[in-house]
């Protein structure tokens, strides 16, 4: 009986390793993509200047790159 449960509580462990993992890779995921729509969508509306878009879009970039 203390065989299963230290067993179980093994896997339990490892699958919560594994979704922890994989939930990061699709939160940056969809990070990134959310930075392509943004870039997408100043690009079309050219609010500003095409410098001051690229500004914004760097801070943005590197805010993203270092959640990685």
């Amino acid at each position: 009986m203390i065989t299963g449960i230290q067993e179980n509580s093994g896997q339990i462990r490892t699958g919560r390793a594994w979704a922890k993992k994989n939930m990061r890779n699709i939160y940056v995921s969809f990070f990134e993509g959310q930075a392509g729509f943004l870039k997408l969508f100043l690009r079309i509306l050219q609010l500003n200047s095409k410098t001051s878009n690229d500004l914004i879009l760097d801070r943005i970039q590197r805010g993203f790159n270092s959640k990685k």
